[in-house]
């Protein structure tokens, strides 16, 4: 694709936006509560969580009964799953939704908004589901992907599972939101929903007019992409449509190679910033605090956290960079960050920690939900993706080593330093 095939292809990619706009001006008046939320993937799973732990009123699961039939329709392994007493989590473990019984697990891992898979991601949420309490077999381990469209996951997230694999081979489902949740919702879960739950109901609807608000299916929609005459004479269309098809996939083509250029250009750019912010958090970390750190994350998703691994509780407690939000990063809307003291999986359910750790916060601990300890927001001059090297790494340094964030690891390190006397003592 060459430069001026770029410049059309932009060109006209603008042309078709102000002709949609016009057309939007006269569409009847809507509005959809999760569609002005901004709703990311975190949210997604969240709604379909809600979803799933529904219970009528003698106890049973209709809607993950409806959702695991639907998809042994065409993926008949997921028969084998006799639900009778669920556990279902969301973010657990850093698993998107988490769906545990006992003689099966499932993991569903949301990819509705185009994240990137990550390094052995499948991999390692296997591996952690075979590690719970239930010490899951391969067999027992189910796995739903959920895209946008149709995509799979990437070889490399299967890690060591890639091949010769009953969880890959057999217990794996594609479950898009387009061509199979969209259509699940309105045909299996919308009908059964009584009248006396009129607000789950609602809700149900809200999120199906979402969907199809995504995929350009409400009925507004449908009318707002259709080709309308006067569209076809300004693009430059008119005439029978077999002389016009070889202009129309031209354009096509060069309009998705206009929009692959992009991504690319500009998540190239947004992963630089993310290796310059995790090397210099690393090495101010390791540097003031004498320790080896560990980090997870992804920016697309708004997170990333660190951990130091003398702390001895794995990832599970962690500081956390949260809510953040990558086009603020670069375009400045907000120079707001906010930094949280997560303390996940087992180590919330072990008093001994938990009170060591409050004890050791002392005024600084402020428990917000399940698992944040404590938190505090940062500000800088300038959003952090238009600072330089040097820049960054002096708004970093102050807020690792010159802030209550200080306060707050020293905190953690103490917490850790007991219980491992504490333990020895009574063991």
């Amino acid at each position: 694709m060459n430069n001026v095939e770029i410049k059309g292809a932009i060109e006209l990619s603008e042309k078709i936006n102000s002709l949609l706009n016009d057309a939007k001006k006269v569409v009847p008046y809507n509005i959809n509560v999760i569609d002005e939320l901004h709703a990311n993937e975190n949210a997604h799973s969240r709604i379909l969580c809600k979803l799933l732990q529904y219970q009528d009123v003698n106890g049973n699961y209709r809607i993950l009964n409806s959702f695991i039939h639907y998809i042994a329709q065409f993926k008949p392994s997921f028969a084998n799953i006799v639900i009778k007493h669920p556990i279902i989590t969301q973010e657990k473990k850093r698993i998107d939704l988490w769906i545990r019984d006992y003689k099966y697990a499932i993991i569903l891992e949301n990819k509705v908004c185009g994240a990137n898979d990550q390094h052995n991601q499948l991999e390692r949420y296997i591996n952690t589901t075979k590690s719970s309490n239930h010490r899951y077999k391969d067999e027992q381990i189910y796995i739903i992907y959920l895209p946008a469209d149709e995509h799979d996951p990437s070889e490399q997230s299967w890690g060591a599972y890639k091949s010769n694999c009953t969880i890959k081979e057999e217990n794996y489902a594609n479950v898009s939101f387009k061509y199979t949740i969209l259509p699940w919702l309105k045909t299996d879960v919308l009908p059964f929903c009584t009248l006396r739950e009129n607000i789950l109901s609602s809700a149900i609807k809200q999120y199906i007019d979402y969907l199809e608000g995504m995929y350009g299916q409400r009925i507004s929609q449908q009318n707002l992409y259709s080709m309308k005459p006067e569209w076809l004479k300004e693009l430059g269309l008119e005439g029978d449509f077999p002389s016009q098809l070889p202009k129309i996939n031209k354009w096509v083509n060069n309009l998705n190679e206009a929009k692959t250029l992009l991504v690319n250009y500009r998540d190239k750019k947004i992963n630089k910033f993310v290796e310059i912010f995790i090397e210099l958090s690393l090495k101010i970390l390791h540097e003031y605090y004498s320790s080896t750190w560990g980090k997870r994350g992804n920016i697309y998703q708004g997170w990333y956290f660190f951990y130091s691994e003398e702390w001895f509780t794995g990832s599970s407690v962690h500081i956390e960079w949260s809510e953040l939000d990558v086009n603020d990063i670069f375009i400045g809307k907000s120079t707001e960050y906010v930094i949280k003291l997560h303390v996940e999986g087992g180590w919330i359910l072990d008093k001994e920690y938990v009170e060591l750790l409050k004890q050791n916060l002392g005024s600084l601990y402020r428990k917000e939900g399940k698992t944040t300890y404590w938190s505090e927001v940062y500000y800088a001059d300038k959003p952090m993706g238009i600072m330089n090297p040097e820049e960054l790494g002096n708004f970093l340094k102050n807020i690792y080593i010159n802030s209550e964030l200080k306060t707050v690891i020293d905190a953690i390190s103490k917490s850790s330093d007991e219980y491992k006397i504490l333990k020895s003592v009574n063991n």
